[in-house]
This record gives structure tokens, sequence and C-alpha cells, in this order.
């Protein structure tokens, strides 16, 4: 019974392999905390942008309320003066109907609005803290590509590579062959 003999493995494939995978690793690993942080900062200042806008509409209420209560507070001071205070009072009255104008639709999109851009805010704070744990990753991936690319280019060159140079200076190959170097 005759077994069937495995086949070699191509070793200067091999450490080839391993030596450009490690510095896929190296590139991936430099790349990938860079595109994080690009989307990050996008989604803050996105964020960013909301915030401000919401609080200027919340301040323009607030504004237009303190505006009139103040004005109202002003002529109540001043008892003698009914007609400033009747046209505070006045004041105040039509704030307060524009209020109740405002769209019920309106005020619900405004509260989910401010929802949104809390639960957004949490979910920012912890991409934040977890860009430490992508920088070690990222490291990680580096100091391995590192050491296969090393590993990969050391053998590949010292086990295979000068091997085939010497073959060829002595004249090994001849002109219908040809070296076997990838």
């Amino acid at each position: 019974m005759s077994l069937v003999p495995l086949p070699k493995v191509p070793t200067d494939n091999l450490y080839k392999f391993l030596a450009l995978s490690g510095v896929l690793l190296i590139v991936f690993g430099a790349y990938w905390p860079a595109h994080e942080a690009d989307q990050w900062y996008a989604r803050v200042d996105a964020w960013t942008e909301r915030q401000a806008i919401h609080h200027v509409r919340t301040d323009i209420d607030r504004g237009l309320v303190w505006k009139a209560i103040d004005s109202r507070a002003k002529a109540l001071a001043n008892p003698t003066d009914t007609a400033k205070a009747n046209a505070a009072e006045e004041k105040l009255r039509e704030l307060a109907e524009s209020e109740m104008q405002f769209e019920v639709a309106d005020r619900q999109a405004w509260k989910e609005e401010a929802a949104k851009n809390t639960v957004e805010r949490d979910v920012l704070e912890r991409m934040g803290k977890q860009a430490l744990t992508r920088t070690r990753i990222c490291w990680l991936l580096i100091g391995v590509g590192f050491l296969l690319a090393m590993f990969g280019f050391w053998r590949w060159y010292f086990k295979i590579q000068v091997h085939v140079d010497r073959a060829y200076a002595a004249g090994v190959f001849g002109k219908g062959e040809s070296k076997t170097e990838g």
C-alpha cells in the first residue's frame, strides 16, 4: 500500500503572506481610530448644533414669559398706575393665549427632540469612553502586525531568497528555466 505524499507547503508564499498580512494590520491599526474619531466628531458637531437650536427656542419662550412677568411685577409694584397694570395684565393674557395657540403637535415634537438629544448625549459620552479601548486594540494590532511583517520578511529573505539568489548567481538556472523567487 503506497501513501500519497502530502504536497509541500509553498513556504515562499506563506512567508510573504505573513509579511503582507502584518503590513495590512499595521495600516488598519493606524486607520481605524482616525476613522472612528472623524465619525465621533461629526456626531458631536451635529448634536451641538441641535442643542444650540433647542436652547435658542427655549430661551425665546423663557425670555418672553419673563419679560411679561417682569413688566407685570413692575406695574403691580406701583398700585396707583392702574393703566400700566391693566396693560401689563393684558400683555400677559395675550402671551398666554399665543402660548395656548402653539400647537400640541409642535410641543410634542419639541419634547421628542429634547429626549433624542439627551439619548444622543449619552451615546456620545459612551463612545468617548470607548475611544481608550479602541486605541489599545489598535496598538495591539499594530504590534502584532509589526511582528508578523518582520517575521515574514525575515524568514522569506533568509530562508528562501538568499538561496535563490546564490543559485542564480552560480548559474544554476539556465536560459529556459526561471528562478522561483515570487
